[in-house]
């Protein structure tokens, strides 16, 4: 089962084991729905299976409550571990991707030249910024946004990108 990290737990809330994650992921609506499993742990080797009851939003922060963590106690060892779904179990949009399957591809501009590969995915107030590392390992950045990204292909690695003045 292949999972990704949906955020981290930074603290507790309330006295119900309610946890507050620092949130990796903008479809916490969909991952956090009444009745889907998660797995909470240090890393992917020691995980605890968790059926979550309620979820809100505040900001940056999801507000988790599970059927099998009821105190603050039970709840508070799960600090600084992160928050995991199986990749499976969640369903994308059109053009909505993870950030992991937009690591590691190539990128190539509008007439096939291949600039380099995406080495991180970052979350700015803005927008998403793909970070690309060039072969000479210099880096430049590409704003996640339909100006600039003209293709995403996920099954072959490879993003074309629309190359403006000044990109790279």
């Amino acid at each position: 089962m292949e999972l990704v990290v949906l955020g981290k737990i930074t603290k507790i809330r309330g006295v119900n084991g309610e946890f507050k994650v620092l949130s990796s992921t903008f479809f916490g609506k969909k991952r956090y729905k009444k009745g889907n499993k998660i797995y909470i742990g240090s890393d992917e080797n020691s995980l605890r299976e968790l059926t979550v009851k309620a979820h809100h939003t505040i900001d940056k922060f999801d507000y988790v409550t599970t059927e099998e963590i009821l105190t603050t106690t039970e709840a508070e060892k799960y600090i600084d571990m992160n928050v995991y779904a199986a990749k499976d179990d969640i369903h994308l949009d059109k053009d909505e991707y993870f950030f992991g399957d937009l690591e590691k591809c190539d990128v190539y501009d509008e007439e096939g030249n291949r600039l380099g590969h995406v080495t991180n995915v970052e979350e700015f107030p803005a927008q998403i910024t793909l970070n690309v590392e060039k072969e000479n390992k210099e880096t430049f950045y590409v704003p996640f946004v339909d100006e600039f990204i003209k293709n995403v292909d996920i099954e072959n690695k490879s993003i074309i990108i629309h190359v403006i003045e000044g990109l790279l």
